[in-house]
């Protein structure tokens, strides 16, 4: 049993760095347009604080190597992200991100100090592991403000759908992983992630035509404006040259009018 937990949680360690990897895309684009548009940091947040309990209680857990490892990498991962995020995001969602990141460091900080000082063995143990359970499923179910959003909006642009399926796969195995390893510390959070993980792939599959229909009819409404404006522009042409035939017609008449004027002035003294 312990080899085939070992097994699987290096396959789950392969996974989770895939996982950690999938938003790359995403941030690439932040990079480009030098903004977050309508992106969330919401989720790399709660996995923020996420991995650093995970990397703490790693190292309290008897053979907790596979599990450090991997904590390791997702803490370069999302604070990368962040700092990314922080950087093209607008002045509000800066400061609210800031806050959030402070929060989670503040969150961590007094959970190790508590643990260290006021529990030993595994007691500890269990209150670490209770822990990092109540935060990991915060972290599978922070994407559920963007299925809201999906569901409101009928757009799936703005869904991580890359790492919602990375993460469908990864919560599998870490599940799988939990069952043969005995730990359900492990297992609880990651059997609701794999549900809700399926559930925003689910969902992206049921919207993604609605998002292309969307697309299709804006650019449709765009193309109709741009007819809309040429054909504007060449109606006032005639009435361009109206005006102006009709302004150099008085502007003759005007000139023809001044000699029989002046003729008339000059006849009538003699």
């Amino acid at each position: 049993m312990a080899d085939v937990a070992v097994i699987i949680g290096i396959i789950g360690n392969i996974t989770s760095i895939m996982a950690y990897a999938s938003p790359v895309p995403t941030f690439w684009y932040i990079f480009k347009k030098k903004s977050t548009e309508y992106f969330s940091a919401l989720p790399y947040v709660c996995t923020l604080l996420t991995v650093l309990l995970g990397l703490y209680y790693g190292c309290i857990r008897p053979n907790g190597m596979l599990i450090i490892t991997i904590n390791i990498v997702g803490i370069t991962f999302e604070a990368t992200y962040l700092a990314i995020f922080i950087t093209y995001a607008t002045k509000f969602s800066r400061i609210k991100t800031v806050k959030l990141v402070l929060l989670d460091l503040a969150v961590f900080g007094v959970a190790v100090l508590l643990t260290m000082f006021l529990s030993h063995g595994k007691l500890r143990v269990m209150l670490v592991g209770s822990m990092c359970s109540a935060v990991a499923i915060s972290m599978y179910a922070a994407p559920l403000s963007v299925m809201r959003m999906v569901i409101r909006t009928k757009n799936v642009e703005f869904m991580p759908i890359t790492l919602s399926a990375f993460l469908a796969v990864n919560a599998s195995l870490w599940s799988a992983y939990s069952f043969f390893s005995r730990d359900i510390f492990i297992g609880i959070p990651s059997a609701l992630g794999s549900l809700l993980a399926i559930a925003q792939v689910l969902l992206y599959l049921f919207y993604r035509n609605a998002s292309k229909k969307q697309k299709k009819a804006a650019a449709t409404d765009a193309t109709d404006d741009l007819e809309m404006q040429k054909i504007e522009a060449l109606s006032n042409i005639p009435r361009a040259c109206t005006v102006s035939s009709t302004t150099t017609t008085m502007e003759s008449r005007l000139a023809d009018e001044k000699p029989i004027k002046n003729m008339d002035d000059q006849s009538s003294p003699a």
